[in-house]
């Protein structure tokens, strides 16, 4: 659904540039304005490929470090964005094609450096085998390779068997994939929001990734991997799942629930995945020696308030978990210890009162004692 509205906006965006008519008032000719069409979609597509470039390049070497929070979630990595037409807008599938991006698997950039770029991997690569397993080639297959299977077919400590096709010839790469985590990156023109995860896929805003500063990006950046890496959305999922069974079994019994449970089911657990986003962010950004305390100051700006602009009760526990995962960090980083959640991964970091209120409560026992 969000990649169906993004193409309609991203046709009215590309519709509305292509004019009818030149400045001396005579009428194009339909070549002239497929021409003109043509252009803009090329541009359009410099812009996305751009951004997604910009996006990679900050996850880089985030993917290396939450590979290690949840083993779940750790694959081969080799450093390369993978895409398809499917993966294009519509709007831009002539301009798509131009570059050889079709219904296969083709590689849209290559990081400097990584095992992609030393295995020989280049952009416009069409994989047709890995590790003697062919890749698809036809509509819909590609797609769904994209999205749930390939990353789990990169081998770790072995060599990678990559069949390409090049200018028309095939040849064979050997790849060595290094542990990571794996997401297609989406780049949306006006989306409505600035990042997205849902668990297969990184969905970022055209105009933010354009507009924010580096340091924004990767604040934005290390929030929605850790969505993905500490699997959010698939825990959603799950609970919305058991919330219909509740409200189907309720139905049957002629109890009409609304679909109450579902959406309850969905919800259950939010404010502690929105605590565990920040709090696993902010030792992410720490331990590449990224700015961290700014992070606190970015989220404090965008947190939701109520009609008194006051922070809401949930807003007000982020910004306090926020605020104390700081001072953990510092004090780790004063005693030269590994800036790495060690505590919250084993399951023994809390949330603690904040020094205001620790204070109110001292002050109110010795009060009590006088």
């Amino acid at each position: 659904m969000m990649r169906c509205l993004a193409g309609l906006v991203l046709g009215i965006v590309l519709l509305m540039g292509s004019g009818c008519e030149t400045t001396e008032g005579e009428k194009l000719t339909k070549q002239e304005r497929e021409a003109i069409r043509l252009e803009e979609e090329r541009a359009m597509l410099d812009r996305l490929q751009l951004a997604e470039i910009t996006i990679a390049e900050i996850l880089d070497p985030m993917v290396k470090v939450t590979a290690q929070y949840n083993s779940r979630e750790s694959h081969g990595y080799v450093g390369a964005g993978l895409t398809s037409i499917e993966m294009v807008h519509f709007e831009l599938h002539g301009a798509a094609r131009e570059r050889g991006i079709g219904n296969g698997i083709t590689v849209s950039y290559v990081m400097p450096g990584s095992a992609a770029a030393i295995g020989g991997l280049k952009r416009g690569d069409l994989l047709v085998e890995l590790n003697g397993r062919s890749l698809p080639k036809g509509s819909g297959g590609s797609f769904n390779w994209l999205q749930k299977r390939l990353r789990k077919e990169w081998l770790l400590e072995e060599t990678n068997v990559l069949k390409i096709e090049r200018g028309g010839e095939e040849m064979v790469l050997e790849v060595e994939a290094v542990q990571g985590n794996s997401y297609n990156i989406v780049i949306i023109p006006h989306m409505g929001a600035t990042a997205h995860a849902d668990g297969h896929n990184l969905f970022f805003d055209l105009m933010t990734v354009e507009g924010w500063s580096r340091e924004r990006l990767e604040y934005l950046v290390a929030n929605v991997l850790v969505q993905n890496s500490m699997r959010h959305e698939k825990m959603k999922t799950g609970n919305q799942a058991l919330g219909m069974m509740v409200d189907l079994v309720a139905g049957l019994s002629g109890v009409n629930t609304g679909n109450i449970f579902q959406a309850i089911g969905r919800g259950a657990y939010e404010t502690g995945f929105l605590v565990e986003s920040d709090l696993l962010a902010l030792y992410l950004l720490a331990y590449l020696d990224l700015d961290y305390e700014g992070y606190v100051a970015f989220w404090h700006e965008r947190l939701p308030r109520d009609r008194k602009e006051r922070l809401t009760k949930v807003s007000k526990q982020r910004f306090d978990a926020m605020r104390q995962v700081v001072e953990e960090i510092k004090a780790k980083i004063e005693a030269g210890e590994e800036v790495y959640p060690t505590e919250y991964l084993a399951g023994e970091w809390k949330l603690l009162p904040p020094p205001e209120e620790i204070e109110k409560r001292v002050k109110e026992i010795e009060s009590t004692e006088d």
